[in-house]
């Protein structure tokens, strides 16, 4: 996966940003919302809704680093 290994990267270089733990949390909603939500049906609207609730916390961590570290 891309997107994971791009995130290790991330936090061997900026320790702010491995404190997040971001790519462990990329992979659980994933996990969560893309596996056990859409191929196996298995979440019931309560646990969609609040594993949207981390992917809103998720994408404000990733905004704040944005800004912090622009490219």
């Amino acid at each position: 996966m891309r997107g994971g290994r791009v995130l290790e990267e991330l936090e061997a270089r900026y320790p702010d940003i491995a404190r997040l733990d971001l790519r462990d949390r990329f992979g659980a909603r994933g996990y969560y919302l893309h596996i056990q939500g859409y191929h196996e049906g298995m979440l019931i609207d309560v646990e969609v809704e609040r594993e949207l609730v981390k992917v809103r916390m998720y994408i404000d961590d990733v905004e704040k680093i944005v800004r912090k570290h622009p490219t």
